[in-house]
């Protein structure tokens, strides 16, 4: 740094200058780019895992419903009440089952291990339609 003792004040801060905001610039891109990858980070989790978790909640709510409303079915002693209420009712906890199942295949069709294991719950979900299907007509 010898060099630097035959340069001028002004010089040497100028210097100075540049060395810093280079270095500002640098740490500001860097900042910029860590923050951009977090964000992606974010909404992967938010898309992928976290929807992945509200779907099987609400898969899980939806098969509730429908084992109570075909369990009820066959006794319930009002046939009217059976067609207006708990058959839509069940209808709906089917359809919206159904649903989730096939929003959660397409969110994690990439993931192999996670589409063997849907493959099985899909099954599982067809005998206990077949079943409860047998047990609504029953009434």
């Amino acid at each position: 740094m010898g060099w630097m003792d035959n340069l001028k004040v002004a010089y040497k801060l100028m210097i100075l200058n540049v060395i810093a905001i280079v270095g500002m610039l640098v740490i500001g891109a860097a900042g910029f780019f860590a923050q951009q990858s977090a964000k992606a980070d974010i909404e992967r989790m938010y898309e992928v895992n976290l929807k992945n978790i509200d779907l099987a909640g609400q898969a899980r709510h939806s098969m509730r419903v429908a084992q109570f409303q075909s369990a009820m079915g066959p006794l319930t002693t009002d046939p009217e009440l059976w067609r207006t209420s708990r058959l839509a009712k069940y209808n709906d906890a089917v359809a919206s089952l159904d649903k989730d199942i096939n929003d959660y295949l397409a969110i994690n069709k990439d993931t192999p291990e996670l589409m063997a294991q849907i493959n099985k719950v899909q099954d599982i979900w067809s005998q206990f339609k077949q079943k409860s299907n047998q047990l609504i007509n029953m009434r």
